[in-house]
């Protein structure tokens, strides 16, 4: 008996050695790096233009190097390596962006490519989403006529009209650098130098990465408030040196502010009325895609103020002769950056002004107002043109002088 079960002690030892689970190898997980975004503003030809090409990883798995090449129309621009690239559950995970710099010579349509990987020296999770298209027009370099508006803590430093090209400007270590197209940095530094203000601007970083100062006003260290820029309403995902700006755009808005400040923009339902009426306004926040009324904000008629409803408006302002200025802000520049400056009322006022006597009305005068009827120009100022009655009055009214 003793031997039996000994033998049997022996065969259940056998089969639980034999008996091993079997685990599936697990394939190890792998990258897989993307191209999500080609960024670019306006492109010149024969200048120097700043491509942005976004790279993301969709797996959790860390890249330590990669290239990316970018080509226009087929041809290499360059190939440059990117940075470390975390996995996407890394909690500090950041797509990665390479800029590239390109000059073409042609000004026409072209298509930029972007590749990720182009030798396919990175295994990747899936091989297919490497590369990334896009349609870019590239323009003749000519000088692009802006208008600029510097908004201060608590002051317009700033508002008028400029015109960029190419822009030699010294950074903070005293280095010259020459911008040889328009540029958002470079309408600032027209503005300041029509408005007679200055600004710092550092290259610590990147070259002419970071405006520091504007007009004595400095960024805050510990809050990180601070200048920053939109075109046309909208907050660029580039530094102000490499946002090419064209006549497709309307103004460039330097502030003072915080991260989350919204602009506020004005309109005002009528610019020229008579005298005798009274005017409403209007005023919005833009919220980085689209506009929301704001209530409680603050409309400023020249001293007299006034405060928005639940639907954003003022209405039934009264207009005193010769018209007004108005503008908006609520609460602090951490929360909103003002608004736009509009003129409401005497539009002939501004047009005898053209003149040597602004009391008046000369053959100038009237000249410039037809030209401005006839076209449809809006003056600086104002919201609307000059209707014909008002060109009548004003033609009459140098008759009258003659």
């Amino acid at each position: 008996m003793p031997r039996i079960t000994r033998s049997l002690i022996t065969l259940l030892a056998v089969l639980a050695v034999c008996a091993v689970t079997v685990v599936p190898v697990m394939a190890q997980s792998q990258p897989d790096l993307q191209p999500t975004q080609i960024i670019v503003t306006s492109l010149y030809k024969d200048a120097t233009n700043t491509i942005t090409v976004v790279i993301a990883n969709n797996e959790d798995v860390a890249v330590d190097s990669f290239n990316v090449k970018l080509e226009a129309d087929g041809v290499e621009v360059a190939t440059k390596t990117g940075n470390l690239i975390l996995g996407n559950n890394d909690p500090w995970y950041w797509p990665t962006a390479v800029e590239f710099e390109w000059t073409p010579t042609e000004a026409k349509y072209y298509t930029l490519r972007a590749i990720v990987d182009p030798a396919d020296t990175v295994d990747e999770s899936n091989e297919t989403n490497n590369q990334l298209e896009q349609p870019v027009t590239v323009i003749e370099l000519l000088p692009v006529a802006v208008k600029v508006r510097v908004e201060g803590r608590t002051s317009t430093i700033w508002s008028g009209e400029v015109t960029v090209s190419t822009s030699t400007i010294t950074d903070k270590q005293d280095d010259t650098h020459t911008i040889d197209h328009p540029t958002a940095l470079g309408a600032l530094d027209e503005a300041a130098k029509a408005g007679g203000f200055s600004y710092v601007v550092t290259s610590a970083y990147a070259p002419l990465g970071f405006v520091e100062e504007v007009a004595g006003e400095a960024n805050d260290p510990v809050t990180y408030d601070g200048w920053m820029y939109r075109v046309d309403w909208v907050s660029p995902s580039v530094g102000a040196v490499d946002y090419a700006i064209s006549d497709n755009n309307t103004e460039v808005l330097w502030y003072y502010g915080g991260w989350a400040a919204k602009p506020l923009r004005l309109s005002v339902d009528q610019n020229s009325p008579d005298s005798t009426d009274s005017f409403s306004v209007t005023v919005e926040s833009f919220n980085g895609s689209s506009w929301s009324v704001v209530e409680g904000a603050t409309v400023y008629v020249d001293s007299q103020t006034y405060t928005t409803d639940a639907n954003g408006k003022v209405e039934n302002i009264p207009l005193a002769p010769g018209g007004c200025t108005v503008f908006a802000d609520k609460g602090d520049f951490t929360q909103y950056t003002r608004s736009n400056r509009e003129t409401v009322g005497d539009i002939l006022a501004y047009y005898r002004g053209l003149g040597l006597d602004p009391n008046v009305v000369e053959l100038s005068d009237v000249v410039g107002a037809a030209n401005d009827w006839i076209n449809d120009v809006v003056p600086p100022g104002f919201t609307a043109p000059i209707i014909l009655e008002q060109l009548v009055q004003l033609a009459n009214e140098w008759v009258t002088t003659e």
